[in-house]
Formats: C-alpha cells, structure tokens, sequence
C-alpha cells in the first residue's frame, strides 16, 4: 500500500463527533469540504486523528490478502476527498472518500472497510 500526499499546507482541524459508519464518516469529509467552499469539483487529501471504538481493515500487499478487526485503539485515518475522477483513485461514489487507516502504537495499516469512530476527532483538510 503507497498513499503518498503532500499537502503544502493543512486547513485547521474541525472537530468530529461520533460516527457509526464509514458512509457518516465521508458525509462529515464532504461537510467540512463543502464548509470550506468546496462545492464544485474537488480532490482534497484529508486526515483524521481519532479514537476509534472498532475498525474492519484489510491489507491486500500480503502474499495473501488479510482482513482485519482492530477495536479501541487510537488511529489516524488518511484518504482522498473527490467529487470527479473517482474510479482512477478508487473514491467511493456518494461516499466520495478512500479511506487507509494507520495504527501508530500497533505498528499497522491498511485499507479501511468499515468505523465506528468515538467523538472528538480532529479532520484536517488539504489547504490553507
């Protein structure tokens, strides 16, 4: 798995509050870009430094591929907002988000398939 994104600048963070699924997380995702004036046509990097209550996540660059369940762990979540383009970045339309998870104290990442999120994240977006 690469993700390699280099945003020259990070917009402040926005508070998050809870959520129970992915699709509440890229409603938050495509909230704050739109708050941000983002309503036409948009790719933006996105993170998230949250807690979260439960995570399914796979890992596909295993000579065989693992799916995984990782609960009550401290995470951040990096991925692509785009409302265009989305098949060449493998954005979920409607949900307009792809989402990597990272596991900082367990040393472990991969592509994240469903959340429950515990509230008081930070979503930092692309931009100034």
């Amino acid at each position: 798995m690469v993700q390699l994104v280099t945003p020259g600048a990070w917009a402040q963070p926005t508070s998050l509050p809870a959520a129970a699924s992915i699709d509440a997380l890229g409603s938050m995702v495509s909230a704050a870009a739109m708050a941000r004036g983002c309503s036409g046509p948009t790719k933006l990097a996105y993170r998230i430094a949250v807690h979260v209550v439960a995570a399914e996540w796979s890992l596909d660059t295993l000579p065989q591929r693992g799916d995984f369940t990782t609960a009550d762990q401290d995470a951040i979540i990096v991925g692509l907002y785009a409302t265009f383009d989305q098949a060449r970045h493998s954005v979920t339309p409607g949900r307009n988000i792809h989402a990597h998870i990272v596991f900082p104290r367990l040393g472990i990442a991969g592509h994240l398939k469903s959340v429950q999120l515990a509230p008081g994240g930070n979503l930092m977006l692309q931009g100034g």
